[in-house]
């Protein structure tokens, strides 16, 4: 979501048709959580393809954001006519500001990277919340919640674990939630109805006992992970985790509603990204 607004932008800013790379997806996923390609499953205005076939995966395999693979793609990718623009730091929430390329005259632009920051979706906002919605009608179940969520004082509650775990990222501790459910109580209507998201319910359950009569969504559905990303999105308010995938749910709904966000992404001094988050967000 992040490396389509972001090549959304630049497809404004130079007055040019956006294409996708898809690749990784099938060939170039190297850690135990696969996922899969699922913007598709969502509103969006492109859903080209750049390359197919044998290109497709050459092409693919010249976007690993890789020091020894960066040279190759610089040297092989203009004489194909393609100007490739590599994200300037390898790794996600790097909290640097983007710097926006200049468009080559008589080549492609070949953007490489994460490009997780709020300013590419801030410059086109409005555009992509248009987009960024389901493409089919979500299912009954989730429908049922999204009635709920809509008629009460709601306030969405992230927590991500489960790869997280694995990956042996930094997982954010309870007292941050306590603090961020304060803070709601401080800038939010009365008596709000808290509305838990998690891949791992159990979790929560044990330690969200601060809270008072929470719901913690449950439902089966095919398509749970863009519906629970859309009934977030609905929510009067929201506490985000340390995830994009709350970072978009928090992104997509009304510019004037309380959302909290981590002021140190992972947990720990050294990770406090500003231009990760939106201004009107308050860090906690």
């Amino acid at each position: 979501m992040f490396q389509y607004a972001f090549g959304r932008y630049l497809s404004q800013l130079f007055n040019c048709p956006l294409e996708l790379d898809t690749s990784w997806f099938d060939y170039f996923q190297f850690h135990e959580v696969k996922r899969r390609f699922r913007l598709n499953s969502l509103d969006i205005s492109c859903n080209a393809e750049f390359s197919s076939g044998t290109k497709r995966w050459v092409l693919g395999a010249l976007t690993i954001n890789q020091p020894k693979v960066r040279t190759l793609a610089r040297h092989i990718l203009p004489r194909v006519g393609m100007h490739p623009y590599f994200e300037n730091q390898p790794y996600h929430t790097t909290g640097y500001p983007v710097t926006i390329p200049v468009k080559p005259s008589c080549h492609s632009l070949f953007t490489i990277g994460y490009w997780q920051t709020a300013i590419p979706f801030l410059k086109v906002r409005k555009q992509i919340c248009n987009e960024f919605k389901p493409l089919n009608s979500i299912s009954e179940a989730a429908q049922n919640w999204l009635d709920l969520i809509l008629t009460t004082n709601s306030v969405f509650l992230h927590v991500r674990r489960g790869d997280y775990a694995n990956l042996g990222a930094h997982m954010l501790p309870v007292s941050y939630y306590e603090k961020a459910v304060s803070k709601i109580f401080e800038t939010c209507p009365a008596n709000p109805e808290w509305f838990i998201f998690s891949d791992d319910l159990d979790w929560c359950k044990k330690h969200f006992h601060f809270l008072e009569k929470p719901y913690y969504v449950e439902y089966t559905s095919a398509n749970a992970d863009i519906e629970d990303l859309w009934l977030m999105r609905s929510a009067k308010a929201g506490i985000m985790a340390n995830s994009s995938f709350s970072w978009w749910a928090s992104a997509l709904g009304p510019k004037s509603r309380t959302i909290i966000t981590p002021r140190y992404w992972w947990g720990i001094e050294g990770s406090n990204f500003p231009a990760l988050r939106i201004p009107t967000w308050q860090a906690v």
